[in-house]
Parts: structure tokens; sequence; C-alpha cells
């Protein structure tokens, strides 16, 4: 299962492996072996119609909270959308995940998803690097948690990314993994860009982009060209240093 954790509100797409999600057997029955609505004709019975009963509603609970946005992928497949933790709750809280695709027979796998609290986004540092990217970025905030970065194996818990979302077109959005350095910092480096403006720097836990997936931090990054460096002036100087050294070129602002 990944990822194994999301936020309190929800919304996070957890993706479950397994086998035997056998999900065409639940589908509305189909003519053939379906209940047919009798009528009479002469001294026989013709099935006029099949009579299909309503199909059953697969279900993922999280805990004691359900969830019927599960989603078909394959046999051995699915995504469930976490539902909203109803609780309060001031530090993480585990539950247990399971399937029922037939809305009743449930799996006893005992998969474990972690509720977070809240984390929020307060500040970062630098608060501008160049269009190519690679800036290292300090997050502050609160309610991090260590779960790494997305370039382990895909059935690790260690999704954490920053998120990079455009104030011109928040369709536009870049991520790039976070490094967790204490409940209230993180470190990730700027991504590279195609044009100079400016981007809300945001936090996932889950290693999804969705709003509910994000803190909704306010804190802005901006992007600017890449200094060019076309002439150097006195480019011969003492070990000692203390020379003036000018330098000309292009988008040193």
């Amino acid at each position: 299962m990944v990822p194994t954790l999301g936020g309190v509100a929800g919304g996070t797409r957890v993706t479950i492996g397994g086998a035997r999600f056998d999900f065409s057997k639940y589908h509305p029955l189909s003519e053939k072996g379906a209940e047919c609505a009798a009528r009479t004709q002469g001294d026989r019975v013709v099935c006029s119609r099949p009579k299909c009963n309503a199909p059953p509603v697969p279900l993922c609970t999280f805990g004691m909270s359900s969830t019927t946005e599960v989603e078909f992928i394959d046999e051995g497949t699915v995504v469930c959308v976490s539902p909203v933790l109803q609780q309060k709750i001031d530090t993480p809280v585990i539950v247990t995940v399971e399937l029922a695709m037939d809305g009743q027979t449930f799996t006893n796998a005992g998969l474990a998803f972690q509720y977070n609290p809240s984390a929020t986004v307060s500040k970062i540092a630098p608060t501008a690097g160049v269009l190519s990217g690679g800036t290292p970025i300090i997050v502050s905030g609160a309610g991090f948690v260590d779960s790494g970065d997305d370039t382990e194996p895909p059935d690790s818990i260690k999704v954490l990314i920053c998120v990079f979302i455009s104030t011109a077109d928040a369709r536009k959005k870049y991520t790039t993994p976070a490094t967790f350095l204490s409940l209230n910092q993180l470190q990730c480096d700027s991504p590279a860009v195609e044009t100079s403006e400016k981007y809300k720097v945001d936090v996932s836990l889950s290693g999804q982009t969705s709003y509910h997936q994000l803190t909704g931090s306010m804190q802005e990054f901006l992007f600017y060209q890449d200094p060019v460096v076309l002439t150097i002036e006195e480019p011969i100087g003492s070990i000692n240093g203390g020379e003036t050294v000018r330098v000309r070129g292009r988008f040193f602002c």
C-alpha cells in the first residue's frame, strides 16, 4: 500500500496491491444468468427482460470510517481515497485499512495508514533563485513528518515533497524531493522552470499535489533569469587577495 500516510482532511489516493480483485463480478448482472421478469404466454412462462439487482458498492475502511471512493485499476490493484478523520488529533494516529469489493466481505490484511495533524508553512529561505533550479531552500513551519523523499522504492512511506505552484496559473506545478530536518524544518531544491515568475512553495507529506494534500502555504519564491558572465577586468591578482575585480554580464539583479 502506498502512500501509508496522509492528512486529517482526507483525499489521499491510496493504492492497494493484492490479488483477485475481480471487480467485474460486482457489476450489474448481464442478461445471461440474470433474474427475469416473468410473464405468462399461453401455458409458458417467458422472460421478457432481465431484472438486474443493484450492484454492491465496494468499500474501503480506514479505522472506523469508510469510503465508497474506490477505483478499480486491475485485478491486483485498487485505489481508495482516504476519508476525513472525524476526531481532532495533535499527534499522528494509525488506523487499519481494509477492502470489501462486495461492500460486505472485508479483507483481513491489517494495512496501517497514518493520519497526521495538519502541517503549516510559515517561512522559506532564500526567497529567490535562478530559472535553472537547484537552489537549496529551507522550509520552516510545523507538523512536518519524517516521510523522506520520492526516490525511495514504491512501497516505501517516504514520499515527502515540496510543491511549487505558479501564482499566475495554479495549474502549473513542479515538485522536488524534500529532506526532513526536524518537526519544524525541511529542505528541498528549487525546480527548473521556463519563465521568470513567482511560485508559492508548499509541502506534501503524501507525495500528492491535490488541494487536500497541501498546507495552503502563501510563501512565495521568485525565479529569475540565470546570470551570464561576459567579461572580467583585472583577471590576474595577488595570492593575498584584496584586488577589485569588475565583472560584466547580464541579468545581475
